[in-house]
């Protein structure tokens, strides 16, 4: 049987794993720390298809997110897993008039693409999104993406390695790789906590940690740390008072963007 070896446990590293399990590869995941504690912890995914360009990219973004029901369904009907799909409308408006001719004209080229989009009357705003003040939208439209969905990424991080464990991967947490193995240019293995994993194949999914896993293996990545913060905000009577309405991105849930 063919043995791979996949460093890292977040959602690419579940991923390969659960896909190498299902097609019969005898697997072993090495991750650093705990259940999904890294970039995949703090991630916040949300479906972004309608952004994408050019037309190619954007098929390439709808496949992934058809994909990502079609596994849900399949996890679902064999282990009855609750899913990390959360459909939720995705609200958008503008402030300005150059910022709504912008989200119209994306508007038609997505209708013209097929993406499930649709102007709607402001009044609409208390129905789609409750938690968002009305007084915040002085727009004369809304652009509503009823198809939208939100990603639960440590969840499906730990659905996709349950999975793969259940098929008999072997996943290894609090286990630092700290060494490669090699036959020359070959890498056969990894070593951690002073032991050997003897692999065919070795698969780097260890996220920020990716270089220096690399470097194991004297090979240079070119990744560069980029930082970032997700943020989650609720309505605010004081400030979001119908007197004095701030920019909708303060008081909208992440379902509404303005």
């Amino acid at each position: 049987m063919t043995r791979a070896l996949v460093i890292g446990a977040g959602v690419i590293g579940a991923a390969t794993a659960h896909c190498l399990a299902e097609a019969g590869v005898d697997v072993t995941v090495l991750d650093a720390g705990g259940r999904t504690p890294g970039t995949s912890s703090a991630t916040f995914s949300i479906d972004v298809t309608h952004l994408k360009t050019p037309h190619s990219y954007f098929l390439l973004n709808q496949r992934s997110a058809a994909l990502h029901r079609e596994l849900e369904r399949e996890i679902r009907a064999r282990t009855g897993a609750p899913g990390w799909r959360h459909p939720a409308p995705l609200v958008q408006w503008g402030h300005t008039e150059e910022e709504q001719r912008t989200l119209r004209a994306r508007a038609e080229r997505l209708a013209g693409w097929g993406h499930p989009c649709r102007t709607a009357d402001p009044g609409e705003l208390r129905t789609l999104a409750p938690a968002v003040d009305p007084a915040s939208c002085r727009a004369t439209e809304l652009v509503v993406h009823d198809d939208a969905t939100w990603y639960d990424a440590p969840h499906l991080a730990h659905t996709l390695l349950d999975r793969a464990a259940a098929l008999g991967a072997d996943i290894r947490y609090d286990t630092p790789v700290t060494a490669l193995l090699r036959d020359g240019m070959r890498v056969r293995g990894a070593e951690a906590r002073g032991r050997h994993f003897e692999a065919d194949h070795v698969v780097n999914c260890a996220g920020p940690d990716a270089g220096r896993i690399a470097e194991l293996a004297g090979v240079r990545l070119p990744l560069r740390r980029i930082p970032g913060l997700v943020g989650e905000s609720v309505r605010s009577p004081s400030r979001c008072a119908p007197s004095s309405p701030p920019p909708a991105s303060i008081c909208a849930p992440p379902r509404a963007t303005g």
